[in-house]
C-alpha cells in the first residue's frame, strides 16, 4: 500500500474513532451523568397528596434523636421517633429513618427540628428505592448507594418530593389530609 494512502486511511480512522468516542461519551453522560434540576424558583409547593400514597409506613410520634451525617454520599439527617400511633406499616415503639431535605436544608439540632416540625408529628417513610425515585435519584444513583452505602439503602427514608415540604409535620396540619386519604378514620 502506498505510504500516502496509508497515512490518509490512518488519519480518517483516527477521526472516525474520536467522533465515535465523543458520541459514546455524550450518550453515557446523558444517561448516567445528567442532573435533575432541583432549583425551586417559584418557592415551596404545597405538600402533594400523591406522596401519601407512596408511604410504606405512616405514624404519629415525636423526634427523640437527631444527628446530621456527612459522608461521601452527601449530607443527611438520621432521626429516631418515638411512635404514639401507627396508621400504616410496621407497628413498633421507635422508628429510625434518614432524611436529606436537599431542597431546604437540614435543621442544625433536635431542638431546631422540634421548633420547625413540632413535638406531635406525622411522618411518612419509605425505602430508598421509593424515596430516592421520588426525590429524583436515577436508578444508577440508587445502585451506587446500594453498592457503596448499604446502610443508607437499607434504612427507611422520610418521603419528600423536590420543592415540597417533607412527609413530616404537625399532626393538626396533617390530620385532615390523612382523613381524606383514608389513612386515619
Amino acid at each position: 500500500m502506498d505510504v500516502r494512502l496509508r497515512t490518509q486511511v490512518t488519519r480518517s480512522a483516527t477521526i472516525l474513532c474520536r467522533a465515535l468516542l465523543a458520541a459514546i461519551l455524550i450518550i453515557l453522560s446523558s444517561v448516567f451523568g445528567a442532573q435533575t434540576a432541583h432549583a425551586c424558583a417559584a418557592g415551596m409547593a404545597p405538600f402533594s397528596e400523591f406522596t401519601i400514597d407512596l408511604a410504606e409506613t405512616v405514624f404519629r410520634g415525636r423526634a427523640v434523636a437527631y444527628e446530621i451525617v456527612r459522608n461521601d454520599a452527601g449530607t443527611f439527617a438520621r432521626l429516631s421517633f418515638e411512635v404514639v400511633e401507627t396508621y400504616k406499616g410496621h407497628d413498633v415503639p421507635v422508628h429510625s429513618a434518614f432524611w436529606s431535605n436537599s431542597t431546604f436544608g437540614l435543621p442544625a439540632s433536635l431542638e431546631d427540628f422540634t421548633t420547625i416540625y413540632g413535638d406531635d408529628i406525622v411522618v411518612g417513610l419509605a425505602s430508598m428505592a421509593i424515596a430516592g425515585a421520588l426525590a429524583g435519584a436515577r436508578a444508577s444513583e440508587r445502585f451506587v448507594f446500594r453498592l457503596y452505602f448499604p446502610e443508607l439503602f437499607e434504612g427507611p427514608w422520610v418521603l419528600q418530593s423536590p420543592c415540597e415540604p417533607p412527609y413530616m409535620g404537625d399532626f393538626d396540619d396533617f390530620e385532615p389530609l390523612l382523613r381524606r386519604q383514608g389513612i386515619l378514620n
